[in-house]
């Protein structure tokens, strides 16, 4: 990044970082490496078993913004999060670049979901 005192690397990624701003804002969650890593390990790792009506998720560990996509979810009534055994309701945004921790959207036939997991059991439910 600082190529021998020149900082000439720093500039580089500057550049970059500026283009995809201007460009992707709206797109773009910008993430440290640790994050990405805990992400992508949580997707492979966290055990996932869906019927009609929930998603049982069994994690590792815990991870923040954790997005799922559910394709085919009928909905009675808004999504909620349950985590030993309390609910909480996700609220609903209209787009998903508006996901955060405790909302969903609907894209589709499918919704996406964004919830902050945790370690162990947790689901996602509806009805």
């Amino acid at each position: 990044m600082y190529t021998h005192g020149s900082k000439a690397g720093f500039a580089a990624f500057r550049q970059v970082v500026e283009a995809l701003e201007q460009r992707f804002s709206s797109q773009t969650l910008w993430m440290k490496p640790s994050e990405i890593a805990r992400y992508w390990a949580a997707k492979e790792l966290t055990q996932r078993k869906r019927n009609r009506t929930e998603l049982r998720l069994s994690a590792p560990f815990a991870c923040a913004r954790f997005t799922l996509k559910l394709p085919g979810v009928q909905l009675t009534t808004a999504p909620r999060q349950v985590i030993e055994g309390r609910a909480q309701r996700l609220d609903e945004v209209s787009d998903w670049a508006d996901l955060m921790p405790h909302r969903w959207c609907r894209d589709g036939d499918s919704i996406l979901v964004c919830v902050d997991l945790p370690a162990g059991q947790s689901s996602i439910e509806w009805g």
